[in-house]
């Protein structure tokens, strides 16, 4: 299933499971006054997203893009997917204790145009078995 979205960004909680690689999509959607839902088309753009411990920390602790890698868009069906490395989501709870840090998530249209798509707090679940 997909987290759907609609503009302007959206506030999501984003779960992640230390140890984990699984992939998380969102899809862009816009709805009318009468209720009805369009999926917006994202050809042509890119994301990128960050992972840090609070809105204000200096540096990252997960960097995720369309050009770097660990975000794939499928334009013509909305479709965002971000998908963490094993050691990426291991990093966001070091310590294996539940954590919780800030993210979002970002489009950059064709043109340029930086655009903020989803944000929120980050739950990391502990991993028990390692």
């Amino acid at each position: 299933g997909f987290t759907q979205v609609t503009m302007p960004a959206s506030f999501h909680i984003l779960e992640i499971d230390a140890g984990s690689n699984e992939a998380i999509a969102f899809q862009d959607v816009s709805v009318d006054a009468n209720e009805v839902e369009t999926v917006n088309d994202l050809t042509g753009y890119q994301a990128r997203m960050q992972i840090r411990r609070e809105t204000d920390s200096t540096g990252y602790l997960v960097y995720l893009s369309t050009s770097v890698g660990g975000i794939s868009i499928v334009g013509n069906t909305g479709t965002i997917t971000i998908q963490p490395t094993v050691a990426q989501t291991m990093a966001l709870a070091p310590d294996n204790v539940d954590v919780q840090h800030v993210y979002d998530l970002e489009l950059i249209s064709p043109t340029g145009d930086v655009i903020p798509f989803v944000w929120g707090p980050v739950k990391v679940r502990a991993n028990a078995t390692r």
